[in-house]
């Protein structure tokens, strides 16, 4: 009860509501009190005490009421009120530019294999991609690529001008287009774009605007409109295509019929049909917003935002996984809306694509959305627990310190450029998320904290005070990097500069300097982290003199040296790069080797157990304690979380974290379990947890692959193209005796790998661990080069292995291939015929002559 009443005397709350409850509690019983001794002779200083011992009382009952609702429902005053799941920033967007694939600007249509290769229609032909290497497969008239799609058994299907066929690997496995226009009667050969590839049950379909071919058994159907064929969808497994000046039709039974109300898309344009529930078809119009079919009729479905998405132009759709639907547009981008037709995120330009018009969308096996743009290729990784914030949104430098205004729903950022700020919750149609500087802010700035309800700011020129959205200095002190309060002394702070330390004083609601303390001059330039211990004792170090352990005198005006502390006599493992930080009630520190803590009968140092959930001895950059008591930390090799287990135990989590190693993350302010912000030189991260269970389901998605052997010299260097296959050269999964090619012995003299993971979200983060069974000995070390070198292979039979760690730790499956080197023509079977019989002929001639 004494932990939780000093909690609530300190907190916000106390001084709000709660300092409002008390003042009417003591309002009434005054006049009550009042009232009585008018009437009454007692002395007054007995009704003083029945004055006290009653606030008293009721006070007890308030905290235990306040202590046991605190008990059941989780409650955490300063963050309830915020709706965190709603914070937009910038996602990770990864673009493909023209200069990346070497082909068109304009790209049509998107599709992976059963292997996880990219393909996309091009103005040029098939773009194929395994995440390392692009590769263009043009059409035999060089014609633009419309649609792609692969049936059930992994064929990839391509439709574009005047052309439509197929990709199939050749003998060496490498993918080639084979034309199926040949098969088509001679009447109908001549024919424009082929906008649609959809297999279906009665045949694969291939859709232009004056004909439907339906691919079946080789052989071909021709279905024409009475006007012309727009576009056409696969929902639920029945095919729908509108024609104009008659509506929305269906394909059944080898003939098109009207749908019930399909006149009303007559003139209307289709551009996207996605399932709804299991009997519904949401159809998206381009100038009437949306409707719903139901197998009876269709009827309006009123969206709250339908004028964007109508005045956006929305050109494509498709279900996502979590029930909502990604819409591509012409003009803004691409739109997250929900099932009631409300837009959740809208991801354009100002998010990061090469340019607001999209063509088509696709998902692929991790969950990763892909979209063909009027200019290039997107990549947005749709299941990332992180959002990013930079000077896309008017943040400038990198994030010394962040922290949260939860009465005015507000986030601070301290950069080397000033003080940032910006509302929390955004619309996601206005897109207001940019953030402003603080008026009087401009310069480096250190910190911003909260202190007796107010919010005090630290720069290069002194102490400010935030109100509104203007500082006002209340005391010039040069480079305030860090302030603490001073638990003994409320009302006072002590900070540290590059000067040294100082104190300061609260008056009248402003803060001046009281003293530049004195009796450290010489050891430290500046002070950057202060912890007070549970004796009273601050601690504080400078990144290359050691640890420090201080006591201030009464007048706050000068220090007493408690003790300087040094490695080579504290078992600290270096002087280097400690910080001091607070958790669980305790100061730790982080140390080139892991978390420290000071034992103070022993007076050295030890490691703290919090150190035991590092997965080795490593730097410790950072640490800091969510509201929940979870730690989160960042460290040389791992970032993450420790969570709060029974028992004072912890369970450390760092899976998805890794994708912010390489960042140089300078702050970490947690706010519970699922959500933190992380601040870097680049900029702003905050973490969503709630993201998570999608992304660990998809992460292990990926293959390894052997995409291309060949020749280091030679003409023909390709011995292998990437794609298994039989002899009737339908593709496999894995390698079979057909395809083990016995290699001329000269071919050993130089042979090279060429190797691949299909995860396309850091490609420059995956790797590699090779070994050649028959020649090395054991695995090589792991490396991110996609290719391997073998020089002076001698005659024999080889497996060349290889497998992939993504930058999640996770491992994939092995991929392998098998080859035979021959021995040279002077160590075959028949030259050692020969030289059986020469030396016979040999020895007779000299027996003989």
């Amino acid at each position: 009860m004494g932990i939780l009443s000093l909690v609530l005397v300190k907190h916000p709350w106390f001084f709000g509501r709660g300092y409002f409850f008390v003042r009417l509690l003591l309002r009434d019983y005054v006049k009550n009190i009042i009232l009585q001794r008018t009437l009454q002779t007692e002395p007054i200083i007995n009704w003083c005490f029945n004055l006290i011992r009653f606030l008293m009382k009721k006070l007890a009952y308030f905290l235990f009421f306040f202590s046991a609702f605190e008990a059941l429902c989780g409650l955490y005053f300063p963050l309830a009120a915020q709706d965190f799941d709603a914070l937009e920033g910038i996602p990770y967007i990864r673009n493909y530019s023209p200069k990346d694939y070497r082909a068109d600007f304009q790209n049509w249509t998107i599709l992976q294999d059963k292997r996880g290769i990219m393909y996309f229609g091009n103005n040029e032909g098939v773009l194929e991609f395994d995440g390392a290497f692009w590769r263009l497969i043009q059409m035999p008239n060089k014609s633009v690529v419309r649609s792609l799609a692969i049936d059930k058994d992994g064929t990839i299907y391509v439709g574009a001008a005047g052309e439509l066929g197929l990709l199939q690997a050749n003998a060496k496995g490498q993918m080639v287009y084979q034309s199926l226009k040949s098969k088509l009667p001679a009447a109908n050969q001549n024919f424009a774009d082929v906008w649609r590839v959809i297999p279906t049950q009665a045949g694969v379909i291939f859709q232009t605007f004056n004909e439907i071919f339906v691919l079946q058994n080789g052989n071909f159907q021709v279905i024409k409109p009475e006007t012309t064929f727009h576009v056409s969808f696969m929902v639920n497994q029945r095919y729908f295509v509108r024609q104009r000046e008659r509506g929305l039709m269906t394909y059944e039974n080898g003939r098109l019929r009207l749908l019930p109300d399909g006149e009303l898309f007559a003139s209307e344009r289709v551009y996207a049909m996605l399932p709804y529930d299991e009997n519904k078809v949401l159809i998206v119009s381009r100038g009437k917003g949306l409707y719903l079919y139901d197998g009876n009729g269709i009827e309006k479905f009123d969206s709250p935002d339908e004028k964007i998405l109508v005045e956006s132009q929305v050109y494509a759709g498709l279900p996502l996984p979590d029930g909502t639907y990604a819409l591509a547009s012409t003009q803004q981008g691409l739109f997250i809306v929900g099932k009631n037709g409300k837009i959740l995120k809208n991801y354009n330009k100002e998010s990061g694509l090469q340019n607001n018009s999209i063509y088509n969308l696709f998902l692929d096996k991790q969950q990763n959305l892909w979209m063909a743009l009027e200019y290039g290729i997107s990549f947005l990784k749709l299941n990332s627990p992180f959002e990013f914030f930079d000077e896309r949104l008017n943040i400038e430098g990198g994030i010394n310190h962040i922290e949260l205004d939860t009465d005015e729903n507000r986030l601070f950022l301290c950069t080397n450029k000033g003080l940032f700020t910006r509302n929390l919750n955004i619309d996601p149609k206005t897109k207001q998320n940019r953030f402003e500087l603080i008026e009087n802010t401009d310069g480096q700035s250190w910190f911003v904290r909260k202190v007796n309800e107010q919010w005090l700011f630290g720069h290069s020129e002194g102490l400010f005070q935030i109100k509104g959205k203007k500082a006002i200095r209340n005391a010039e002190v040069s480079s305030l990097i860090s302030i603490s309060p001073l638990g003994e002394y409320p009302g006072h702070l002590i900070g540290g500069s590059s000067a040294g330390l100082h104190t300061f004083e609260s008056q009248k609601g402003n803060w001046s300097l009281k003293a530049n303390l004195k009796g450290f001059e010489g050891y430290f330039e500046q002070f950057s982290f202060f912890q007070e211990d549970e004796q009273g004792f601050l601690w504080t170090s400078r990144e290359d003199k050691g640890v420090m352990r201080l006591k201030l005198n009464n007048a706050l005006d000068s220090l007493i040296f408690n003790k300087f502390f040094e490695s080579s006599q504290h078992n600290l493992p270096s002087n280097l790069k400690i910080r001091v930080f607070s958790v669980n009630n305790r100061v730790v520190f982080a140390t080139e080797k892991g978390i420290y803590r000071f034992n103070s009968k022993t007076n050295v140092f030890e490691k703290d157990p919090l150190d035991a959930y590092l997965s080795e001895p490593m730097r410790v950059f950072f640490l800091a304690e969510d509201s929940q008591g979870n730690i989160w930390f960042s460290a040389e090799k791992e970032i993450g979380v420790l969570l709060k287990q029974g028992g004072g135990k912890y369970k450390a989590y760092t899976k998805p974290f890794f994708k912010l190693l390489g960042e140089n993350i300078l702050y970490i302010r947690p706010v519970n379990a699922n959500h933190a912000f992380f601040g870097t030189t680049n900029g702003l991260v905050f973490y969503n947890g709630k993201s998570v269970e999608l992304l660990e389901k998809n992460m292990q998605n990926f293959s390894v692959l052997i995409r291309r052997v060949e020749k280091v010299s030679g003409n023909d260097p390709i011995v292998f193209g990437g794609n298994f296959v039989d002899k009737q050269l339908k593709l496999l999964d894995e390698q079979n005796a057909f395809q083990v090619p016995n290699l001329p012995f000269e071919v050993g003299y130089g042979l090279r790998f060429n190797f691949v993971a299909t995860d396309y979200e850091e490609n420059s983060k995956i790797q590699y661990q090779y070994y050649l069974e028959g020649f090395d000995s054991q695995w090589s070390a792991w490396t991110s080069r996609t290719d391997k070198e073998y020089t002076n292979l001698p005659e024999g039979r080889y497996t060349f292995h290889v497998r992939a760690k993504n930058m999640y730790q996770l491992q994939s499956k092995e991929a392998k291939y098998t080859f035979v080197i021959l021995p040279p023509w002077y160590r075959t079977y028949w030259a050692y015929g020969v030289y059986i019989i020469s030396f016979s002929l040999l020895i007779w001639a000299i027996i003989n002559l």
